[in-house]
Formats: C-alpha cells, structure tokens, sequence
C-alpha cells in the first residue's frame, strides 16, 4: 500500500510540474494570443518530461523500489513519444504563426528536436525487441556486435538524451518568456539542474558504489555484482557472439536487470550457481570459453521452464540460444553423460522412461486403458535425420525387429504388449 502511494506521488509531481510551469507562464506572459500560448504550454511540457525521463531511467532507488521495472520501461517509453510529439506540435504551430524568430532560436529548436528523434529510433532499434521480426533491425543489432559496440548503445542513448535535452535548455533561456521573466528562467534552470545531477548520478557517482549500492530490480541477494571484464578471461570471441545474435537478436536489448535470474528454479536453487543473467552477459561479451569449456554458467543446468521468458520486461528469448548452445556442444561430443544417455534410451525405446511390465499390471489392475502401439522405426528415423544417432552411437541398436519379438511373447504370456509413458 505505501509503495502504491509512493508511485501516486511520483505520478503527481510528473504531471503536476508542468501544469505549475505553465500556470507561471501565463501569468508572466498575459498578452499573448490563445494559439501561442497552447503552442508554448506544449513545449513546456515536452521539455520537463524529458527531464523526467531522464531521471526516471538514472536507477533512482526511490523509482526502483515503488515501481516494477516493466512499467518503468513502458511509462518511459509512452512520456517520451509523448513529449517528443508536444514538442513537435509546439515547433510546428509557432513556425507556421510566422513571426520573427531569431536564428538561434530555430536552430536550437530544430538540433534539439532532431536529436530527440534520432533518440527515439535508436533506442526502437537496439534497446527494445517490438520489432524484432525486421530482417534490417535484427541485421543492425549483428553489425553493432561486430563492431564491438553493443555495451557503448547504451552510453549514446544517455549521452544522446542529455545533449538533447540541454539544447533544449538553452533554447528555452533565449526565447522571449525566459528574456522578460527571471521567474520563468529559474524554473527552467530548477528542471535542468535535477536532471544533469540525475545524470552525473548515474554516470559516475552510482558506479563507485556498484557492490553496496546493486540494480534494485536483482532481486537475488546473491545476484547484486554488476559487471563481468573481459579480460579477466581467456577466449573472449566476438564471432562467436555476433553469431549467437544472429541467431537470436532478442538478447541484444538484454538490461541485466536480473528478472530471470531471481524468477528461476534453478538460479534459486542453486543459490546463483546458473545464473541466467550473467549467462547472457558472458554471450554478449563474446567469453566463449567460460560457457563452453568452463561451463560457468552451466547451460545444461537450464530446465526450458520459459520463466525467464514470462517475466523479462524485454522479452529475451533465453531458452530458445540455450537450446542452440546445446546443440552445438553436443555436436562437439560436449553434451553430459546423462543427456548422451536419456537420447540413447529414447532412440532404442522411443521414449525417454520405458514402462516396465509390473507398470503395465497395476495400469490394467487400475483399468486404465491401453495406449495404441507406435512404430519406433519413425521415431528413429527423425532422430537419424536430426544427426542424434552419431552422438549415442556407443549403444544404439536398431530395434524395431526386436519389438516385434517382444510384442509376441507378451502376447502369448497374456502381458499387453505396451512401450511407452505412464
């Protein structure tokens, strides 16, 4: 309940702030016609709310605590579409209205503006997975892992969004209300001092505390160390990794907010000895021998539950790349002794557990009915073709003909002649 009422204050003064500025505004600048002052009044807003914005995404544990990180992420991203609009409309409506503005004017308006936008693009292409299906993003977010650059997208977009804003800024002290009001000018200096402290906050000062001070949403006590450095580890492979987005972009915009780990069985199980998150962390960093050789984490630890993908904010496709790396350390006869062995039981069984005959007794003494034979053949078939027989070769047998032996003599000794899951 308190956080909830938390969150309503948080919301007020979001919404509150530019009401009041603009209230200042248009007691400071009476005379002015209807047209323009809904035209100022939006510019007004757009500027705060990106100030907001700023601040809502600089870890502020006073947002973290009373707020999930999907909501954050969802919030953020309507009030800056929004803001950018307002801020949009405002430009628009004054230029048509075809006074005369002074060159700086324009031209912080219009840099201001175009940065914003480009903003917004990038941030639709690398830091969100709404459209990942496009073939053009999913080969933009490759060519970034190439380059080496997914961890320096991050540092842009927060550069990007505070040079913005600070034009901005200045456009707003040169414009005629901040010229004749000292008032208005101490306003606007209020919003872009919060925010460049916001800012630094998140730039240097949080980083200096990482180990007392981790991401609120780890929920995980065991989960609050932030960074892994690459070269503290041998076989750092951005091939490697750039193959692993190919396969899957949806880890490009992976915020290592630490919802999957704290969510699954066996990161909690295991107190942090798989952990989901740091496994990602170490993909998009390109450690290939620390998952392949090192297997830390583990990734035949994973039970393809897709809790992770339930409650990731971004929607990462975790278990889909699990599946891949699986498959390729099983191409390298990689895979565990107990993965090998269940997929040699499969292919001489056809199933994973084989039903033993005093199974099939109680099915019959409990008048359970009899499931329909299947033709292992087929089942082998599929394995064959999916490349499975060569890497259980040690104990594979073709058994098809065995089983029609065996379905006779338990037909002859009254067993129902049954293979298959209880």
């Amino acid at each position: 309940m308190a956080s909830k009422a938390k969150q309503v204050l948080l919301l007020l003064i979001y919404f509150l702030s530019p009401i009041i500025t603009s209230i200042i505004y248009l007691f400071e600048n009476s005379s002015i016609n209807l047209v323009h002052l809904v035209a100022s009044v939006l510019g007004i807003f757009s500027f705060i709310w990106m100030c907001f914005n700023i601040i809502m995404m600089a870890k502020i544990s006073l947002i973290e605590k009373n707020s999930s990180l999907e909501w954050i992420l969802k919030y953020h991203t309507t009030t800056a579409i929004t803001a950018l609009s307002f801020g949009f409309v405002h430009a628009l409506t004054l230029v048509l209205m075809r006074r005369n503005y002074e060159y700086s004017q324009l031209i912080t308006g219009f840099i201001g503006s175009i940065i914003l936008l480009s903003l917004m693009i990038l941030a639709t292409i690398f830091m969100s997975n709404r459209l990942i299906s496009n073939k053009i993003i999913r080969n933009l977010r490759a060519s970034a892992i190439e380059k080496n650059f997914k961890y320096n997208i991050n540092k842009i977009l927060h550069n990007l969004t505070i040079t913005a804003v600070f034009v901005i800024f200045m456009h707003t002290l040169i414009s005629y209300p901040s010229r004749n009001s000292i008032i208005m000018r101490g306003v606007y200096f209020m919003f872009f001092d919060i925010t460049f402290i916001g800012w630094v906050y998140h730039k240097f000062v949080r980083k200096l505390r990482l180990e007392t001070d981790p991401y609120m949403h780890r929920k995980a006590p065991w989960d609050t160390k932030v960074e892994i450095i690459p070269w503290l580890y041998q076989g750092t492979n951005v091939d490697w990794a750039l193959q692993l987005v190919k396969q899957n972009p949806s880890l490009y915009p992976c915020l290592q907010c630490g919802t999957c780990t704290s969510n699954c069985p066996v990161s909690n199980y295991t107190k942090g000895g798989y952990n989901s998150r740091r496994l990602i962390q170490c993909i998009l960093k390109g450690l290939k021998d620390k998952i392949t050789i090192g297997m830390d984490p583990n990734v035949w630890q994973c039970t393809q539950c897709y809790t992770c993908v339930e409650n990731c904010p971004q929607h990462v496709e975790l278990p889909d790349i699990i599946i891949f790396l699986r498959n390729k350390l099983a191409e390298q006869k990689k895979a565990p002794d107990g993965f090998l062995s269940e997929a040699e039981i499969v292919y001489n069984n056809g199933v994973s557990i084989p039903l033993q005959n005093a199974v099939i007794r109680r099915r019959k003494m409990l008048g359970l009915p009899l499931i329909p034979k299947y033709d292992i053949q087929e089942i082998q078939d599929i394995m064959d073709m999916a490349g499975l027989k060569d890497l259980v070769t040690k104990n594979v047998v073709v058994v098809k003909e065995d089983l029609d032996t065996k379905y006779k003599l338990e037909e002859k000794s009254g067993v129902e002649p049954y293979i298959g899951s209880s």
